[in-house]
């Protein structure tokens, strides 16, 4: 165990031991996960000789055995000739040139040598360089806690490699694959989990927290920051493999280059674990409306309700009237809509309420969304427009729960997950707006609360999303219509405990001959 360093120059906390495992003191989530209840965990797998190791076989000490067999020596033996039996040393650093501020510094301070959050992920390119750099030079397991930083402009790394007892710092070699494996793993975690802190303010208590944190986020930075950060944190990345987060950069930054048409297709279902046959049992709701060259606006809202008392679902009815004749009347600003269904709901239905995103599309490929709640809009990529085989999908509206705000200062917070912030009905004052871009090829994918049925803890819903579409495109099938359909039925699989709505909209390069005509949906399912 290292002791606390002496600053000589700059600063640095939390140094890594020397030549300990790099896992145990810097994240523990990166230990393996207790089996469930009643259940036998399965056996560990010995590689051998010459095997590579798997995940499965990357496994910690038994910290508490150790601590059992040492527990009640807390003192070294001392010898009367001044001999000591363990020897801890004293480190002291001295760096070559003056340190940057840590991101989240940068992103705090903000003023000239600061970062603004939205400009993070177009920067990111840049830091995936600098890694290489520090890996080449002293290999894995060199970052810690206060490593990424940010000044004059561009990235800094911070290194603590690991030295030999002659004092001598060990080739970037000299550990063996097994290491490298987890050396790797506490790098990316130490990256994301510097890139969570400078965005949200807080650093994360782990890999489930990280997660948490970024989807109560989403949207407050460049849309695609929530994919980084599972890359980092999940991805299935080889040892020192960084083509996989520059591909996800380049994909990011694809834009629509000529006209683009839209399709929408809408899916809904009264989960089994509400329905008792009466036609309010589904507050959900969806719609759209498409007039070629005009903006195609959309609407998805989540009534509130108490027990069956039918208050949601007039809710969300009074809301969507006021909007399609604001909408048919030419007012196609999201966040004017919004204000608009607020002011129905609290005029009609003031024992209801609803969330809300409403969108506009443009035939340029620019979208606009204004959202209150917690229902969702993710974005979904190919990669490849034409010939889709894999799709990255990101996070869009943040989450306006009480559970949400909480969670940026306490990552032990676990209630207000259902006690919304903003809603229409009253307190829709705020609405969270975003512009983003959308390229031939994209799916827009809204859903209320209930079609994103948590089926682990902790496991982030874009991968669902993604696997899903994935699907359907090497089976050949049509991808949109099919997403909104095996979006409700996954839900309804998992329990139905809540009404399941997605409405999927399609994004393709417009066709110049296509006759002018106007699309709405035929009801308000």
């Amino acid at each position: 165990m290292v002791e606390p360093a002496t600053h000589v120059a700059g600063s640095l906390e939390d140094v890594e031991p020397a030549v300990a495992a790099p896992i145990a003191d810097t994240d523990p989530d990166l230990q393996d996960d207790p089996p469930p209840k009643n259940e036998t965990a399965p056996q560990e797998h010995d590689p051998s000789p010459g095997e590579p190791p798997t995940d499965d076989s990357l496994e910690e000490p038994d910290i508490d055995t150790w601590g059992d067999f040492f527990e009640g020596a807390d003192d070294l033996e001392v010898y009367d000739e001044g001999f000591v039996s363990v020897l801890v040393p004293k480190i002291s650093l001295e760096w070559p040139a003056s340190l940057a501020s840590t991101l989240a510094e940068a992103v705090s301070e903000g003023g000239s040598d600061g970062l603004n959050p939205d400009a993070i992920v177009p920067a990111l390119p840049a830091l995936w360089r600098v890694v290489a750099d520090a890996v080449h030079l002293v290999g894995f397991g060199c970052l810690t806690r206060e490593s990424v930083r940010w000044g004059s402009g561009t990235w800094q790394l911070i290194l603590s490699p690991r030295y030999s007892l002659t004092g001598t710092v060990l080739e970037a070699g000299h550990h063996d694959e097994h290491f490298h494996r987890w050396a790797w793993l506490q790098d990316r975690h130490v990256i994301a989990y510097a890139l969570v802190e400078a965005v949200v303010g807080r650093r994360p208590a782990g890999r489930q927290d990280a997660q948490a944190l970024v989807e109560c986020a989403a949207g407050e930075v460049t849309p695609g920051f929530d994919a980084i950060v599972d890359l980092l944190l999940e991805g299935d990345l080889a040892v020192g493999d960084l083509r996989a987060l520059q591909a996800l950069d380049q994909l990011l930054s694809r834009n629509a280059t000529n006209p683009v048409r839209y399709r929408c297709f809408r899916e809904t279902m009264t989960g089994s674990g509400k329905a008792s046959g009466r036609a309010e049992d589904n507050e959900d709701l969806a719609w759209w409306m498409s007039v070629k060259g005009k903006p195609t606006c959309l609407a998805l809202m989540d009534g509130i309700t108490g027990n069956h008392d039918g208050w949601g679902r007039k809710a969300v009815l009074a809301a969507m009237s006021a909007i399609r004749g604001a909408w048919e009347s030419g007012t196609l600003d999201p966040a004017e809509a919004i204000a608009v269904a607020d002011r129905e709901v609290c005029a009609r239905t003031p024992p209801g309420g609803a969330t809300a995103i409403l969108g506009s599309l443009s035939p340029d490929g620019t979208g606009q969304l204004a959202s209150v709640g917690d229902s969702a809009a993710w974005q979904l990529r190919p990669d490849d427009p034409v010939n889709p085989k894999h799709y990255q999908a990101w996070r869009l509206t943040p989450v306006h729960t009480e559970y949400a705000e909480n969670l940026r200062a306490d990552a032990t917070v676990v209630k207000g997950k259902s006690s919304l912030t903003r809603y229409l009905g009253g307190a829709a004052r705020r609405p969270f707006t975003l512009t983003f871009s959308l390229a031939p090829g994209d799916l827009l994918v809204l859903l209320s609360d209930g079609a994103a049925e948590e089926e682990e803890p902790g496991r982030w819903f874009g991968g669902v999303l993604a696997k899903l579409a994935a699907a359907r495109a090497r089976a050949g099938r049509a991808v949109a219509p099919g997403l909104a359909a095996d979006i409700v039925m996954r839900a309804e699989r998992l329990g139905g405990h809540d009404n399941a709505t997605a409405l999927v909209v399609e994004t393709d390069w417009a066709d110049p001959d296509e006759e002018t005509t106007v699309e709405r949906a035929a009801d308000y399912r």
